[in-house]
């Protein structure tokens, strides 16, 4: 879910096709899987006349039982961050992944692929590869060698609220 300008330059940002994972408001509640199966066009809300802002795109998970409300859905928001001379990041909503952060300049018409910084983490499952940046900027390949698992500390065998114990991998990562 990369978020990149509109083909016409506008307010708008357009976050593309692709799959998240959300951790849970409770870490005990563990991830959502959240699939974003087409572009889908945010709107930012218009700058101040003088000061920049920043803003986060996040993907947003709803949760009837976290949030005491209602829904049980996701949504993809813009955060709006606080205009100043120097603007601060906003703070992350629970329950979101944040998947950009832009700079909203004043009296600007839109956001250039420049004012668009991409915040993704990414994921590769045990043995797989990932590329990931180096010290240049050409790509590196990096690969996990996972040779174990290992629980991490919990009180008991179920862990709490009787939900297991999370389990974390174990080994070594490789640059090339």
């Amino acid at each position: 879910m990369k978020v990149v300008p509109r083909p016409t330059p506008d307010k708008w940002v357009r976050v593309t096709a692709g799959v998240g994972y959300v951790y849970a408001a409770d870490p005990a509640d563990g991830t959502y899987i959240v699939v974003n199966d087409a572009d889908y066009d945010v709107r930012i809300p218009d700058a101040h006349a003088t000061l920049r802002r920043l803003d986060l795109i996040v993907a947003q998970v709803h949760d009837a039982v976290d949030d005491a409300g209602t829904a049980n859905d996701w949504d993809i928001v813009v955060v709006q961050g606080t205009p100043a001379q120097v603007p601060q990041m906003p703070g992350l909503p629970p329950a979101s992944l944040p998947l950009a952060a832009v700079n909203v300049v004043p009296q600007a018409p839109s956001f250039p692929e420049k004012e668009i910084v991409d915040v993704r983490e990414f994921l590769v499952a045990s043995g797989g590869i990932m590329p990931v940046a180096g010290g240049s900027s050409r790509r590196r390949i990096q690969r996990s060698r996972c040779t174990g698992w290992t629980r991490r500390s919990c009180t008991s065998t179920t862990g709490t609220g009787g939900r297991p114990c999370s389990m974390t991998a174990t080994g070594s990562r490789t640059g090339r």
